[in-house]
């Protein structure tokens, strides 16, 4: 796991045990739950986003959707209906099949930002990264890689940490 940038520490929790999962995230952040506004087709899918406040004006924005998935469908189908994933490095996170990029955007202004979709017990975990600061991409990839590390899934079976 790559080291945090000096001054972050990933001490606060953001635990949800309604929705099964906890997730740590850096000290002096704050989170906002965006679920009404993703018209979730189901009381098993959310959205929360974490950055500084206000999180309009955070130069970096951590976000975290869970969708439910059609039954049956693996990784493998998942890649077949979104064959953008097709592109993306397919790694395994937390036990389960993942699929991770970094790209860069334009607008609706300038951005880094680091994806990763976890598939696994019926969810596709869509995560990502906007990385505003301008600079290295680098400090902001740590910060999201050490947070999704930090991510505990409840389920029936407990997943692998990744090495």
């Amino acid at each position: 796991m790559p080291a945090l940038p000096e001054g972050i520490v990933l001490d606060q929790e953001y635990a949800d045990s309604h929705q099964g999962f906890s997730i740590k995230y850096p000290r002096g952040w704050t989170f906002e739950d965006q679920t009404a506004a993703m018209k979730p087709k189901s009381d098993q899918e959310f959205w929360i986003r974490f950055g500084t406040y206000p999180l309009e004006k955070s130069v970096i924005v951590v976000n975290i959707r869970r969708v439910k998935l059609a039954p049956g469908t693996d990784a493998q189908a998942f890649a077949r209906q979104n064959s953008y994933v097709k592109a993306w490095e397919q790694k395994t996170v937390l036990g389960r099949p993942a699929f991770a990029c970094t790209s860069r955007v334009l607008s609706p202004k300038p951005a880094v930002v680091h994806r990763l979709i976890i598939i696994g017990d019926g969810f596709a975990w869509l995560m990502n990264c906007t990385d505003y600061t301008g600079k290295s991409p680098e400090a902001s990839l740590s910060i999201f890689e050490n947070m999704v590390a930090s991510l505990r899934i409840a389920s029936g079976e407990k997943p692998a940490r990744k090495q």
